[in-house]
């Protein structure tokens, strides 16, 4: 390789070293005031591809939501020209199957986002077809279209199944709209959506509002236009069908344990109008009913409880790894610490011990509903 791109095994052997360990991260350097720089950016596109191309997928650095993400100061100085050519258009020079996996993996731009807009640029691209014929057969509009290609509007489940259909992509872009939605989350709360999307059992204490997986439409859509400071219609829209996706928690297979224990208050505090509150607590009832689920309220009356201190959740992974999750004022805090995993798992359990069991807090639900 040394010898076709005309440089020395040393600097092809760091380089590639480099970016296998750190994939884009890794192509970064601190600018040189004396020599110049002797290997080319296409030298080093060059090394990049065939690394790939003979090394298995893998990587370190990697945040959790799946992208690679360069260090503040540290812009590398191959990325401008290089990832004109190789990052952020088409992929430019590589196979199909190696580009649709660098898309899936977001490699060349950091985000969600991304790795659709690769992947749905890469297909049409490939299918030979232009950016108005593609939003004619989905029933877009072009500039709708531009948009989600250029990452600034997230596609919706409905968009990605036509675009699947029209571009036979085989299901790559079916496979990445979970990232997609996990995108449209508040900011803060997306890296628990991702090790929430991995969970064998999740079990949340909210003494104050509805859980998220178990509220309605109306519901959510009711606290997200009370929002402060407000925010714009399509913001709302956005985090109120993101937080309804990752309702597929409940049916998912393999079957999740889902445990909710939720205070008497989040319960006859009215969020909206009347016809929301009577939907919400039917819909309490409904999901109590799922055999995966248990549901319990701790009654206004159980004095000082856990709960008290604020809402919290509690996950464990596929690999039985253990998280808490804790927020307030919208700054979330994944807690990875196992002696701090283990205290809230202590205090749900008091909570539970405090809690209606989950008969009585379904005739609880029951009656409030009736009275709603």
């Amino acid at each position: 390789m040394a010898a076709q791109l005309v440089s020395t095994p040393r600097a092809v052997g760091r380089w590639r070293k480099r970016f296998v360990e750190h994939r884009i991260a890794g192509l970064g350097g601190m600018p040189r005031s004396s020599d110049p720089w002797a290997v080319t950016d296409e030298q080093v596109a060059a090394v990049v591809k065939k690394t790939l191309e003979s090394t298995s997928v893998r990587g370190s650095r990697r945040d959790r939501g799946g992208a690679y993400r360069v260090q503040p100061g540290q812009e590398p100085r191959h990325m401008g020209a290089w990832t004109r050519e190789y990052g952020q258009h088409d992929w430019y020079g590589w196979s199909d199957e190696l580009a649709a996996q660098a898309a899936s993996r977001g490699w060349g731009e950091s985000g969600h986002l991304g790795r659709v807009r690769q992947a749905g640029k890469l297909f049409r691209t490939k299918k030979g077809i232009t950016q108005q014929e593609l939003a004619d057969a989905v029933g877009y509009s072009c500039e709708q279209l531009a948009s989600i290609e250029q990452g600034r509007r997230p596609a919706k489940a409905a968009f990605t199944e036509a675009a699947e259909r029209v571009l036979g992509a085989g299901g790559v872009l079916a496979g990445l709209q979970d990232d997609v939605d996990r995108a449209k989350l508040p900011k803060f709360f997306q890296d628990f959506a991702s090790i929430e999307a991995e969970a064998v059992s999740r079990f949340a204490d909210d003494p104050l509002l509805v859980p998220g997986l178990v509220q309605t439409e109306g519901y959510t859509r009711a606290l997200f236009l009370s929002h402060y400071p407000p925010l714009d219609d399509e913001t709302v829209e956005l985090h109120t069908e993101a937080r309804l996706n990752r309702q597929k928690v409940l049916t998912k297979v393999p079957i999740v344990q889902l445990s909710f224990i939720i205070g008497e208050a989040a319960l006859t505090n009215p969020i909206g109008s009347g016809e929301v509150m009577r939907e919400q607590l039917q819909r309490l009832l409904e999901v109590g009913g799922l055999r995966n689920v248990e549901l319990q309220v701790v009654p206004s009356n159980a004095g000082y409880h856990p709960g008290l201190n604020g809402a919290f959740v509690l996950l464990e992974t596929l690999e039985h790894r253990h998280y808490g999750y804790i927020e307030t004022q919208e700054v979330g805090v994944v807690i990875g610490d196992s002696a701090k995993v283990s205290t809230l798992g202590l205090r749900y359990g008091k909570l539970r011990s405090q809690a209606l069991n989950v008969e009585e807090s379904a005739r609880l639900i029951q009656r409030l509903a009736g009275a709603a």
